[in-house]
């Protein structure tokens, strides 16, 4: 159960990265003033910049998954001890 929790918290994670990318885009647009559509892109290094926020984001998500994974095998591991000892 825990599993499927966290694999909606990275979909979770990622859609909301994406929201603040396509802020970010709209926002610098209406600031700037700009008309042409090439220039309402963020540059390479902001790009980079979100990959890597990203990227660490959903690592950190993915450590917790795995160690919320192995706690609630461990628990189910005890539970089936315990039935078999009775």
């Amino acid at each position: 159960m825990a599993v499927i929790e966290l694999i909606i918290v990275l979909i979770e994670a990622q859609w909301m990265v994406t929201v603040m990318v396509q802020q970010y885009i709209y926002l610098s647009y209406r600031v700037s003033g700009k008309i042409h559509h090439k220039e309402c892109f963020p540059s390479d290094h902001l790009i980079y910049q979100m990959r890597a926020a990203t990227t660490t984001a959903l690592g950190g998500v993915a450590a917790c998954a795995k160690l919320l994974a192995d706690q609630e095998d461990r628990g189910i591991q005890c539970l089936v001890a315990t039935i078999i000892e009775r």
